[in-house]
């Protein structure tokens, strides 16, 4: 099972997406180059070798970013799999890296250290309804 969470700088204080005004774009992380050099400087340890996706690889789990396509980063994409809380280290340290609040995509809320995947993945045909579909694909 894949979690996903998605990262952007959000306007100040909110802690849910749901707390994100309607409208809102984000400001720019940074160039690819510029998002790459502070991955590299945060975490040597990460697989910068495809130019849109920052891999982070431990024992039992895996968190793929997607930079996405665009000249500049305006927000991150990530997959992550497994349910150790390494995992979650990572994210959010990737995060702190990028400058970038991270929100569980299951919650809306934003990840803390204490976040783990949901135990069922919930599929239903209403995703509309989920506040954070609002900035995917900017």
């Amino acid at each position: 099972m894949t979690w996903d969470i998605y990262a952007l700088r959000g306007p100040g204080g909110a802690r849910n997406v749901e707390q994100i005004p309607e409208g809102w774009q984000p400001p720019a992380i940074g160039t690819h180059d510029e998002v790459r050099d502070r991955v590299r400087a945060a975490l040597p340890q990460a697989d910068l070798s495809d130019p849109l996706w920052v891999r982070l690889t431990g024992a039992d789990w895996q968190v793929e970013a997607l930079l996405g396509k665009a000249p500049q980063v305006h927000d991150v994409s990530m997959y992550v799999t497994g349910d150790s809380g390494e995992a979650v280290e990572a994210v959010l340290q990737l995060a702190r890296a990028l400058r970038v609040t991270a929100y569980d995509t299951e919650t809306g809320d934003i990840l803390t250290p204490e976040a783990r995947p949901p135990v069922v993945a919930d599929v239903d045909d209403d995703e509309e309804r989920r506040p954070w579909w609002k900035f995917w694909g900017r």
